[in-house]
């Protein structure tokens, strides 16, 4: 599953119930459909991040994360990224609660670095592994003097530029070694939307600095937040980022709780959206599914994909589906990836 934008404040009980609906409805699907692990596209801990005072730190994990998706079908490992609100707070207690994992108290929560890269193995060769790749766009956005920096960054700016320079680089080269090694199926996840038609809207810094590298690497999905809705969208002209159409499917899942965007916002520079199309936009809350169906395996289905082909499945479900309502009612949107084999 993907969700973001969950981490709702204890003192904010209206948010708190659209997170808990979501969850609910997470859990609903998991009793048909379990995850084998939830993305976190960002912002688990509003408004400010965490506390650096461990006891603090830990108590609000244990309250907007350990408790609040302690269900059936849930217990699984939860791979986050950084989100703005997680930025204006204490990161290293986020990374630190990862260490206390390791220890057997928190088996689920799995953030071990401010960037970094998870391989998923289907089977006995490398060529069948899912890479994902999650980078902190804090730094990606915000790392620039504060007069450049975008109107999202409050607080986040650096006048360095080292550590951005730092990250592409690295990126750069596991993309590059991920190739060599043949894996078959890349996702790339931040927090703000490269492309976004509701909310804060399209990222220039992402567009311009990591843009060419998901097409130059053949990533096939990019994910993120940020934006409080649930968006699907293809790259497809070259008018406004002057790079070739790319074949990556931007998805926005940022719906998870907290208060909605259903329009661009006013001071977001839609300029940049240029050349994508909108596949879907969904206003409400809820979360995404995706589902790797292996040619090894039969693939999906002749109607969907071509024989011998690998298909993605990605499904929106709306956040208010309960237990006894079944997850067909849940669904507002499906989409298939195919990749031949």
């Amino acid at each position: 599953y993907v969700v973001g934008d969950w981490g709702s404040d204890p003192k904010e009980p209206e948010m708190l119930r659209n997170q808990h609906a979501v969850r609910d409805a997470m859990a609903a699907l998991a009793l048909e459909h379990p995850p084998e692990f939830v993305l976190s596209t960002g912002d688990q801990v509003y408004p400010h991040g965490l506390s650096p005072n461990a006891d603090e730190a830990a108590a609000r994990m244990e309250f907007s994360f350990q408790s609040a998706y302690n269900r059936t079908g849930l217990h699984v490992p939860f791979f986050p990224t950084l989100g703005n609100h997680d930025c204006e707070g204490d990161v290293a207690s986020q990374l630190a609660y990862t260490k206390q994992q390791k220890r057997g108290l928190l088996p689920r929560w799995h953030f071990p670095d401010r960037y970094y890269s998870q391989r998923f193995f289907t089977g006995e060769e490398s060529a069948d592994a899912v890479g994902l790749w999650v980078l902190d766009a804090c730094t990606l956005v915000c790392d620039y003097p504060a007069a450049q920096v975008n109107y999202r960054c409050e607080n986040l700016h650096s006048e360095g530029g080292e550590a951005r320079q730092v990250q592409l680089t690295w990126l750069r080269r596991s993309l590059e070694a991920a190739e060599r090694d043949g894996v078959r199926w890349k996702v790339v996840m931040a927090h703000w939307p490269m492309f976004s038609f509701a909310g804060n809207g399209p990222t220039q810094e992402l567009i311009r600095d990591v843009l060419p590298l998901l097409k130059q690497y053949n990533v096939d999905v990019w994910l993120d937040g940020h934006d409080h809705n649930l968006q699907h969208i293809k790259h497809e002209d070259t008018t406004a980022t002057g790079i070739a159409p790319s074949g990556v499917d931007f998805f926005v899942s940022g719906a998870g709780g907290y208060e909605k965007h259903p329009h661009l916002k006013a001071a977001a520079d839609g300029h940049w959206n240029t050349g994508a199309v909108l596949r879907k936009g969904w206003d409400g809350y809820g979360f995404m599914e995706f589902e790797l169906f292996l040619a090894s395996d039969g693939g999906l289905s002749a109607a969907a994909c071509a024989t011998r082909a690998d298909a993605l499945r990605v499904r929106f479900y709306d956040g208010d589906i309960v237990k006894g309502r079944g997850t067909e009612m849940g669904r507002v949107y499906e989409y298939v990836r195919c990749k031949q084999a």
